[in-house]
């Protein structure tokens, strides 16, 4: 995504708002599809839409869809919750993952895949109803592929790593295996850490180290663990009896040899004893605050009719039981191994992470000499382009309006000069006892009170100029519905409050900023009941809350004469009208949304529409054009967006495009709107697919449904003349009969 300031993106956040939850491809609302929602987020996690390549900040209840990246910063997880099938993640820190599959087969198998890059997550996953039903997930080195179980997978630093507190994890190798072979069940209480080392995946397969695991998973992983016992306790005493009750069998490849009622008890309450254990360590290597850690042991012993956890007299969990005797040993040593292996991967992190943190800082303090520079060289630019906007703007003046506006400026800066020096006035008053005079003269021989001078607060209001449709002279009739303010206000001025009476019922206010380059503030006001007169009423009021007497000006809106220039916004096609109803299945379509007639107080730097089709044509969210020759957005300086979502009941998609302007030429923040059109302008151009697999002919209609137009003012353009005759077309299976 390209780097934008806080402030741009704040600005255009509301049109884009409407448009994030509802950015769907073609597959997201396909009969089979499925979708996943975020539940919570903490710190900052980012999407990418399918088919996108612009970053959204991730919130709750947000909707999520095959295809969708999900990237979490330092110190930031997010939780996923699968809609149809209750099945949760929660992703880790540093996480970078892809939602490849969330649909549902044509034999009804419900398939949930994810594709982890680097990260961590930890899952919990309900029991699998159908046998066709598939949740996994794809490291750079193996699939895990799960049924109904909770666990913990981490891919960093080239290794991989996963756990499982209950429930049974198929680790498959993918194609590119690096030489292992085989695939591996990971079963309660067992963990699988997979080196750059060939051989069998069974070999990597050893008892959970519990030390390790906490030290390594993020504090978030851990709280969803300690919310998730009682689930683990009931699916671990049920694997306990499949298996005693033949309904299970162990691979002994695992290592586990449970062929006894015997074994089998007592291997269920070591992983009874697990999870406290895993609590214990938390609570020691402080990964999470006591209290929580108390609470959530609180919640799981309220829940669970068996042994209840107590912290402080926890039973040690015993990594042998269960084992093969003939293997145990091995196990142990393959564990210590892993074990110092992960400590190494750890301590070697933790040095680059430094070093990361070194570099940082040194690139920190050049940013910063480097951010003064541009400070300084931005201030002496915007100084000059002041300076010459001035003298262009004073040359096509005539004498008295020169005259006028030179001394419009004069106030201005003898304002500026008493503000200045009454603030002086006012620091000089300070008392420095209680028993001083705060200003002016000295008592009478009574006793009495000094002069002038108060208490030094300020009670000075600001001033200012209302002037409509011209910056000095106001222009006193106008055929469009709506105006333009030229504002102006002594230094001292923080807001500017504006009503088309004089109460101020309804009145919008904002923060006074003037426009740069200029001396005003322009403000953009609708006219909102119809013809005939007006008057605007402006108040402005500085940050001590003092405010200007009401200043106001008044203007006719008058019906427009024949041939006026009307703002019309339209569809076009590379076809003519006779092609779009002899479509054939194969083909493709250029559609054109065309802007005409915009003056320059049209001028806008946001666009949304909305554009519905029936059957027989669809959109790639990526497959657009909207900057180069003849189009009205600078490619550069600019971001958009193409989603698409289908109404059931109208049966139609509806595209919905949306583009943003981020910053003005030659500066270095500020959204800038498009110049003015005056002849036809492209906004975008939708590349649409012809599809028929029917044996009848397809027919519908392209439709414009809906227009937002923003300045960068914050105003929407209203009353736009938009197309309203549909383009007909209809697409056939063959060649046209």
């Amino acid at each position: 995504m390209k780097k934008r300031s806080f402030v741009s993106m704040a600005l255009c956040l509301t049109l884009l708002f409407s448009v994030l939850s509802n950015v769907w491809t073609g597959a997201a609302f396909a009969k089979e599809s499925r979708a996943a929602i975020v539940v919570s987020v903490e710190g900052t996690v980012m999407v990418t839409k399918a088919g996108g390549s612009t970053e959204y900040r991730a919130f709750e209840d947000m909707s999520l869809s095959q295809g969708d990246h999900i990237r979490t910063e330092a110190g930031s997880n997010v939780v996923l919750q699968v809609v149809d099938q209750e099945d949760e993640v929660t992703i880790g820190e540093n996480t970078e993952l892809y939602i490849s599959s969330l649909v549902e087969a044509d034999d009804g198998g419900k398939k949930s895949k994810l594709k982890m890059w680097a990260g961590s997550l930890w899952f919990k996953v309900k029991k699998l109803v159908n046998a066709d039903d598939e949740f996994e997930v794809e490291t750079p080195t193996a699939v895990m592929g799960v049924r109904g179980s909770n666990g913990y997978i981490e891919t960093k630093l080239g290794q991989i790593y996963a756990l499982m507190t209950s429930g049974v994890l198929e680790t498959t190798p993918t194609t590119d295996n690096g030489g292992h072979s085989d695939s591996a069940n990971v079963y309660p209480g067992q963990q699988i850490n997979l080196l750059d080392e060939s051989g069998e995946f069974s070999e990597y397969v050893t008892p959970i180290d519990i030390k390790g695991f906490v030290g390594s998973a993020p504090p978030s992983v851990i709280q969803q663990l300690l919310t998730t016992i009682q689930i683990i306790r009931e699916e671990n005493e049920q694997f306990v009896q499949d298996v005693g009750d033949g309904a299970k069998k162990v691979d002994p490849k695992s290592g586990l040899k449970l062929d006894s009622s015997d074994e089998l008890q007592k291997f269920g309450a070591n992983l009874t004893n697990l999870i406290a254990n895993i609590a214990k360590e938390a609570l020691d290597a402080k990964k999470l605050p006591a209290n929580d850690v108390q609470q959530l042991i609180e919640k799981a012993n309220q829940a669970t009719q068996g042994d209840k956890i107590d912290l402080n007299n926890v039973k040690p969990y015993d990594p042998s039981v269960g084992l093969d005797p003939s293997v145990q040993q091995a196990k142990r040593e393959q564990m210590e191994r892993l074990k110092n292996e992960r400590e190494r991967q750890q301590e070697n992190e933790k040095r680059q992470q430094q070093e990361r943190l070194r570099q940082n800082a040194a690139l920190q303090q050049q940013l910063e000499a480097e951010r003064k520079r541009l400070e300084e060289a931005n201030k002496k630019a915007k100084e000059e382009q002041e300076k010459k906007a001035n003298e262009q703007y004073i040359q096509q003046l005539t004498a008295a309006e020169r005259l006028r506006f030179e001394q419009d400026q004069r106030n201005a800066e003898e304002q500026k000069k008493r503000q200045e020096a009454k603030q002086q006035q006012n620091q000089g008053n300070t008392p420095t006892n209680n028993n001083t005079p705060t200003g002016g003269g000295t008592g009478g021989d009574d006793g009495g009170t000094g002069g002038d001078g108060g208490s030094g607060g300020d009670t000075t209001p600001p001033t200012g100029t209302l002037r409509i449709n011209h910056p000095t002279d106001s222009q006193t009739e106008t055929t469009h519905d709506y105006v333009t303010l030229y504002v102006t206000g002594s230094s001292d001025t923080s807001k500017v409050t504006i009503a088309d009476n004089q109460s101020f019922t309804g009145a919008i206010t904002r923060d006074f900023v003037k426009t740069s380059g200029y001396d005003f503030m322009m403000i953009t006001y609708p006219l909102t009941k119809g013809y005939g007169d007006y008057t605007i009423f402006v108040k402005l009021r500085d940050a001590a809350g003092n405010e200007s007497p009401i200043y106001s000006s008044s203007i006719k809106y008058k019906e427009g004469t024949v041939g006026l220039p009307q703002r019309t916004v339209k569809l076009t096609t590379n076809k003519t009208a006779d092609e779009l109803l002899h479509l054939n299945h194969g083909e493709s379509l250029d559609l054109n949304v065309e802007l005409d007639k915009f003056a320059e107080n049209d001028r806008f730097y946001a666009a949304e529409v909305h554009i519905a089709i029936n059957e027989g044509l669809f959109a790639n969210p990526g497959d657009y054009t909207d900057h180069g020759p003849g189009y009205l957005f600078d490619g550069n300086v600019s971001e958009s967006v193409l989603g698409e979502q289908f109404d059931p009941v109208a049966h139609e998609a509806v595209l919905k495009y949306v583009i943003t302007n981020f910053k003005e030429s030659g500066t270095a923040v500020g959204p800038d709107n498009v110049p003015a059109i005056s002849t036809p302008s492209k906004l975008v151009t939708l590349h649409l697919d012809v599809h028929n697999t029917m044996e009848g002919v397809t027919e519908g209609a392209i439709t414009i449904k809906n227009v937002i137009l923003v300045n960068k003012n914050g105003d929407r353009i209203v009353n736009l003349n938009t197309s309203t005759t549909p383009l007909l077309y209809k697409v056939y299976p063959g060649e046209p009969r």
